[in-house]
Protein backbone atom coordinates (compact mmCIF):
# COMPACT_ATOMS: atom_id res chain seq x y z
CA UNK A 1 0.00 0.00 0.00
CA UNK A 2 1.48 3.52 -1.11
CA UNK A 3 1.17 6.00 2.16
CA UNK A 4 -1.78 9.03 1.70
CA UNK A 5 -0.81 12.25 2.60
CA UNK A 6 -3.92 14.37 3.75
CA UNK A 7 -3.82 17.81 3.43
CA UNK A 8 -7.13 20.20 5.06
CA UNK A 9 -7.48 23.79 4.23
CA UNK A 10 -10.30 25.56 5.60
CA UNK A 11 -10.87 26.78 9.60
CA UNK A 12 -8.51 25.65 12.59
CA UNK A 13 -10.19 22.08 13.10
CA UNK A 14 -9.71 18.42 14.10
CA UNK A 15 -9.07 16.27 11.10
CA UNK A 16 -12.23 14.17 11.66
CA UNK A 17 -14.65 17.21 12.12
CA UNK A 18 -12.83 18.64 9.19
CA UNK A 19 -16.76 18.23 6.90
CA UNK A 20 -18.30 19.24 9.87
CA UNK A 21 -16.07 22.65 9.87
CA UNK A 22 -16.62 23.49 6.53
CA UNK A 23 -12.97 22.69 4.99
CA UNK A 24 -12.21 21.15 2.01
CA UNK A 25 -10.12 18.36 2.05
CA UNK A 26 -7.52 17.31 -0.91
CA UNK A 27 -5.74 13.93 -1.27
CA UNK A 28 -2.53 13.17 -2.80
CA UNK A 29 -0.47 9.76 -3.26
CA UNK A 30 3.41 9.98 -2.71
CA UNK A 31 5.88 7.54 -3.88
CA UNK A 32 7.79 5.35 -1.23
CA UNK A 33 9.59 7.01 1.78
CA UNK A 34 13.00 7.77 0.93
CA UNK A 35 14.27 5.59 4.10
CA UNK A 36 12.31 2.53 2.35
CA UNK A 37 14.15 3.29 -0.99
CA UNK A 38 18.05 2.46 0.54
CA UNK A 39 19.70 1.09 -2.11
CA UNK A 40 23.06 -1.34 -1.64
CA UNK A 41 25.53 -2.86 -4.35
CA UNK A 42 27.98 -5.51 -3.91
CA UNK A 43 31.41 -3.79 -4.42
CA UNK A 44 33.88 -5.49 -7.29
CA UNK A 45 36.88 -7.14 -6.99
CA UNK A 46 39.71 -4.57 -5.47
CA UNK A 47 41.87 -4.67 -7.90
CA UNK A 48 40.69 -6.27 -11.87
CA UNK A 49 43.42 -7.80 -13.97
CA UNK A 50 44.75 -5.06 -17.44
CA UNK A 51 42.67 -8.11 -19.27
CA UNK A 52 39.00 -7.05 -20.19
CA UNK A 53 36.36 -8.17 -17.62
CA UNK A 54 32.62 -8.37 -17.41
CA UNK A 55 31.72 -7.43 -13.51
CA UNK A 56 28.58 -8.69 -12.03
CA UNK A 57 26.97 -5.78 -9.67
CA UNK A 58 23.87 -7.18 -7.39
CA UNK A 59 21.52 -4.48 -6.49
CA UNK A 60 18.88 -4.75 -3.15
CA UNK A 61 16.09 -2.61 -2.71
CA UNK A 62 12.59 -2.70 -2.22
CA UNK A 63 10.98 -3.46 -4.70
CA UNK A 64 8.90 -0.76 -5.93
CA UNK A 65 12.02 1.34 -5.68
CA UNK A 66 13.34 2.06 -9.28
CA UNK A 67 17.17 3.49 -9.59
CA UNK A 68 19.37 4.38 -12.28
CA UNK A 69 23.08 3.15 -13.02
CA UNK A 70 25.97 5.24 -14.30
CA UNK A 71 29.44 5.48 -14.26
CA UNK A 72 32.48 8.44 -14.63
CA UNK A 73 34.93 5.51 -16.60
CA UNK A 74 35.19 6.17 -20.04
CA UNK A 75 36.63 2.30 -20.28
CA UNK A 76 33.49 0.93 -18.83
CA UNK A 77 29.60 0.17 -19.61
CA UNK A 78 27.00 -0.29 -17.55
CA UNK A 79 23.88 -2.76 -18.37
CA UNK A 80 21.41 -2.03 -17.87
CA UNK A 81 21.89 1.47 -16.81
CA UNK A 82 17.82 1.48 -15.16
CA UNK A 83 15.63 -0.43 -13.09
CA UNK A 84 13.17 -0.99 -9.81
CA UNK A 85 13.29 -3.31 -7.17
CA UNK A 86 16.16 -6.20 -6.54
CA UNK A 87 18.51 -6.17 -9.89
CA UNK A 88 21.91 -6.70 -11.32
CA UNK A 89 24.22 -4.97 -13.37
CA UNK A 90 27.18 -6.21 -15.66
CA UNK A 91 30.35 -3.79 -15.85
CA UNK A 92 31.55 -4.31 -18.93
CA UNK A 93 35.47 -3.21 -18.65
CA UNK A 94 37.98 -2.50 -21.40
CA UNK A 95 41.45 -3.88 -21.17
CA UNK A 96 43.80 -1.55 -20.25
CA UNK A 97 46.85 -1.37 -22.56
CA UNK A 98 48.48 1.28 -20.84
CA UNK A 99 51.63 0.20 -17.90
CA UNK A 100 49.47 2.54 -15.59
CA UNK A 101 46.35 1.66 -13.02
CA UNK A 102 43.14 3.23 -13.57
CA UNK A 103 40.19 3.93 -11.45
CA UNK A 104 36.68 4.83 -12.06
CA UNK A 105 33.17 5.10 -9.79
CA UNK A 106 30.03 3.28 -10.45
CA UNK A 107 26.62 5.25 -9.30
CA UNK A 108 23.69 3.01 -8.38
CA UNK A 109 21.23 6.60 -7.50
CA UNK A 110 23.36 7.67 -4.29
CA UNK A 111 25.12 4.53 -3.68
CA UNK A 112 28.46 4.34 -5.42
CA UNK A 113 31.25 1.37 -6.04
CA UNK A 114 35.29 2.20 -7.29
CA UNK A 115 36.21 -0.02 -9.60
CA UNK A 116 40.17 -0.07 -10.02
CA UNK A 117 42.22 -1.85 -12.44
CA UNK A 118 45.68 -2.94 -13.06
CA UNK A 119 48.00 -1.93 -16.10
CA UNK A 120 50.03 -3.75 -18.36
CA UNK A 121 52.87 -5.63 -16.40
CA UNK A 122 56.36 -3.73 -17.58
CA UNK A 123 58.33 -6.34 -20.17
CA UNK A 124 62.06 -5.57 -20.48
CA UNK A 125 64.65 -6.57 -23.32
CA UNK A 126 68.19 -5.62 -23.88
CA UNK A 127 70.59 -5.09 -26.95
CA UNK A 128 72.34 -7.99 -25.46
CA UNK A 129 72.71 -9.84 -22.29
CA UNK A 130 76.81 -10.62 -22.90
CA UNK A 131 79.64 -7.94 -23.02
CA UNK A 132 83.09 -9.13 -23.59
CA UNK A 133 86.19 -6.62 -23.63
CA UNK A 134 89.97 -6.45 -24.08
CA UNK A 135 92.13 -6.00 -20.74
CA UNK A 136 92.04 -2.53 -21.21
CA UNK A 137 88.88 -1.82 -20.17
CA UNK A 138 86.84 1.10 -21.19
CA UNK A 139 83.58 2.30 -21.63
CA UNK A 140 80.64 0.21 -23.46
CA UNK A 141 76.85 0.60 -23.48
CA UNK A 142 73.32 -1.27 -23.94
CA UNK A 143 69.61 -0.66 -25.06
CA UNK A 144 67.23 -1.13 -22.81
CA UNK A 145 63.70 -1.53 -24.67
CA UNK A 146 60.49 -1.36 -22.58
CA UNK A 147 57.35 0.70 -22.62
CA UNK A 148 57.24 4.65 -22.00
CA UNK A 149 56.09 4.27 -18.19
CA UNK A 150 58.10 1.37 -16.75
CA UNK A 151 60.98 2.10 -14.68
CA UNK A 152 64.17 0.70 -14.42
CA UNK A 153 67.45 0.27 -12.36
CA UNK A 154 71.36 -1.45 -13.20
CA UNK A 155 73.55 -2.21 -10.96
CA UNK A 156 76.90 -3.64 -9.95
CA UNK A 157 78.22 -5.84 -7.27
CA UNK A 158 81.98 -5.49 -9.23
CA UNK A 159 84.26 -2.51 -8.10
CA UNK A 160 85.85 -3.26 -11.73
CA UNK A 161 82.27 -2.61 -13.05
CA UNK A 162 81.13 0.77 -12.71
CA UNK A 163 77.79 1.65 -13.66
CA UNK A 164 77.69 4.80 -15.14
CA UNK A 165 73.71 4.91 -15.73
CA UNK A 166 71.68 3.41 -12.18
CA UNK A 167 68.11 3.94 -13.39
CA UNK A 168 65.67 5.16 -15.61
CA UNK A 169 62.11 5.82 -16.96
CA UNK A 170 60.76 4.02 -20.72
CA UNK A 171 63.03 3.10 -23.19
CA UNK A 172 67.02 4.08 -22.66
CA UNK A 173 70.35 3.33 -22.18
CA UNK A 174 73.09 2.23 -19.88
CA UNK A 175 76.85 2.87 -20.17
CA UNK A 176 79.19 0.85 -18.15
CA UNK A 177 82.83 1.95 -17.07
CA UNK A 178 85.24 -1.20 -16.77
CA UNK A 179 88.45 -0.88 -14.99
CA UNK A 180 92.06 -2.19 -16.86
CA UNK A 181 92.41 -6.12 -15.77
CA UNK A 182 96.48 -6.50 -14.86
CA UNK A 183 95.36 -10.29 -13.96
CA UNK A 184 93.70 -13.88 -15.53
CA UNK A 185 90.66 -13.76 -17.66
CA UNK A 186 87.67 -12.53 -15.45
CA UNK A 187 83.63 -12.58 -15.50
CA UNK A 188 81.03 -10.70 -13.48
CA UNK A 189 77.42 -10.38 -14.04
CA UNK A 190 75.49 -6.54 -13.88
CA UNK A 191 71.31 -6.45 -13.20
CA UNK A 192 70.07 -4.46 -16.16
CA UNK A 193 66.31 -3.88 -16.09
CA UNK A 194 66.01 -7.06 -14.23
CA UNK A 195 67.86 -8.86 -16.68
CA UNK A 196 71.27 -10.50 -15.74
CA UNK A 197 74.11 -9.48 -17.95
CA UNK A 198 77.40 -11.08 -18.01
CA UNK A 199 80.75 -9.18 -18.24
CA UNK A 200 83.73 -10.84 -19.72
CA UNK A 201 87.31 -9.18 -19.80
CA UNK A 202 90.14 -10.85 -21.52
CA UNK A 203 93.79 -11.57 -19.50
CA UNK A 204 96.49 -9.17 -18.97
CA UNK A 205 98.37 -9.28 -22.51
CA UNK A 206 102.35 -7.67 -22.02
CA UNK A 207 102.87 -8.01 -25.97
CA UNK A 208 102.57 -4.93 -27.63
CA UNK A 209 100.30 -4.71 -30.46
CA UNK A 210 101.25 -5.20 -34.11
CA UNK A 211 101.77 -2.25 -35.58
CA UNK A 212 99.51 -0.80 -38.08
CA UNK A 213 99.25 -2.08 -41.80
CA UNK A 214 100.91 0.31 -44.26
CA UNK A 215 99.77 0.89 -47.66
CA UNK A 216 102.34 0.24 -50.18
CA UNK A 217 103.80 3.19 -52.42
Amino acid sequence: MLPRLLRIAGAACYAGLAAACGGTTTEEIVGPEAVRCQISVTAPPQTLPHDSASVPLAVTTTRDCTWTASTDASWVQINPTSGQGNGAVTAAVAANTQTRSRTGTIAINDTTVSISQAGVPCRFELSSERVRTGFEGGHTSLRVFTTDACEWRASSGERWIRVLTDRGTGPGSVELEIDRNEGSERSATVTIAERAVVVSQAAFSAAPPPPPLTANP
